[in-house]
């Protein structure tokens, strides 16, 4: 079966303000809780997780469920998983269960398994009905991953909204009303790839690369500019982990992703409704804005000081010239690391995403220029490309 899913990241402390919110999102003041405990199971060398899988077993209502996932490789936003389960004898995966075994790699054998980590959450569900032919499962955790040798663990606070039927932009409305009420930020990674992250250690964890969007002739303008727009927002929140750690590479991404979208949205501003462009390329100046300067310190502190050694004769000047260029650098890296916890930051993503999702650019007037949105990307990509 498959979902969308926008997850949110809260603090503990805010999470009474947010279930009272729900509470009321529900129309009934209904909910339910339920406490889960996962097991993932994986190889020593993490065959599964290389192979796009996780496997995991859970314990529910004195039974043991067996359910193995698979993530789509693009990393849609919002997410998009397929999943498949089946009720097992006990707590040991079994790799030949008729629905979820058939998903697993030919030939991995029981042995091979070892429980890697756990994942324990209280979940209180709430059902939210924004209109007649819209339903969206909100589901507050709040709980713990822990590796299973027990040595590193971190807390769960996070609101996830699924969406049961209707469109997908009613998750970022409710997204964006439960942002009023704190300061959220999107969590695009799952519980689990969290748990390969305590494994790993962060400094080990592998850093996305910006995905191309999968543009073939005959796709039009539109669907061309939707695409590329989730894939680019895809990557900045794909590496906002790395950035948020230092990690030199990660504002990098972030920064080239901000880049791609405003060429994108450059290319075709004059099919999109004068104010949403104002609006959108306003939005991606303040974020490249944040990511800017960042950037550019610190490839003047790693690949520019360098060559000065040749230049300066006196150790000190050196010195000098390094504490200072350091001191700006870890500056920037600060107010970067401030703007993007921020709840403005989130609000222009959510908005970003939600006007993609939406292809708002639609709500226009039909004319020569708003036309081109429906004709095949390959008759109009010259024309586009050769004026730039």
């Amino acid at each position: 079966m498959a979902e969308a899913e926008l997850k949110l990241a809260s603090t503990l402390s805010d999470l009474p303000q947010l279930r009272q919110t729900l509470l009321q999102l529900t129309g009934d003041g209904h909910a339910t809780c339920r406490e889960s405990f996962e097991t993932y199971y994986d190889t020593t060398a993490d065959r599964l997780r290389r192979e796009g899988l996780l496997l995991r077993v859970c314990e529910q209502n004195h039974r043991h469920v067996q359910r193995v996932s698979a993530k789509d490789a693009r990393r849609m936003t919002p997410l998009v998983r397929c999943e498949w389960e089946d009720v097992i004898e006990n707590e040991r995966p079994n790799p030949r269960a008729p629905n979820s075994g058939a998903h697993l790699p030919v030939g991995l054998a029981e042995a091979e398994l070892r429980a890697r980590f756990t994942i324990l959450v209280r979940r209180t569900f709430f059902t939210l009905k924004p209109d007649a032919s819209t339903q969206i499962e909100a589901v507050l955790d709040e709980g713990e991953i822990r590796t299973a040798d027990g040595e590193r663990g971190e807390p769960i606070s996070e609101i996830e909204l699924l969406l049961k039927s209707g469109d997908p932009v009613a998750l970022y409305r409710a997204a964006l009303h439960l942002l009023e009420i704190a300061p959220l930020r999107i969590e695009i990674r799952s519980k689990a790839e969290r748990g390969y992250h305590l494994l790993d250690g962060m400094m080990d964890a592998p850093l996305p690369n910006y995905l191309p969007s999968n543009l073939k002739p005959g796709v039009t303008v539109e669907e061309s500019l939707q695409w590329i727009g989730r894939d680019c927002l895809s990557t900045v929140l794909l590496c906002e982990t790395a950035a948020l750690a230092d990690i030199p590479d990660g504002i990098h991404q972030m920064r080239v992703a901000v880049r791609r979208l405003r060429s994108v949205v450059a290319a075709t501003r004059r099919m999109l409704p004068p104010e949403q462009y104002e609006w959108v390329t306003h939005t991606l100046k303040w974020m490249a804005g944040v990511l800017g300067p960042v950037r550019n310190w610190d490839v003047f502190s790693s690949s520019l000081l360098t060559p000065v050694r040749s230049v300066l004769v006196r150790e000190q000047e050196l010195d000098e010239l390094c504490g200072v260029s350091e001191r700006e650098r870890r500056s920037a890296h600060e107010r970067a690391n401030a703007a993007i916890r921020s709840p403005k930051y989130t609000a222009a993503l959510l908005k970003l995403l939600q006007w993609f999702a939406a292809r708002s650019w639609r709500n226009q007037p039909v004319s020569e220029h708003s036309a081109l949105l429906m004709a095949p990307i390959d008759t109009v990509a010259p024309t586009l490309i050769g004026r730039r």
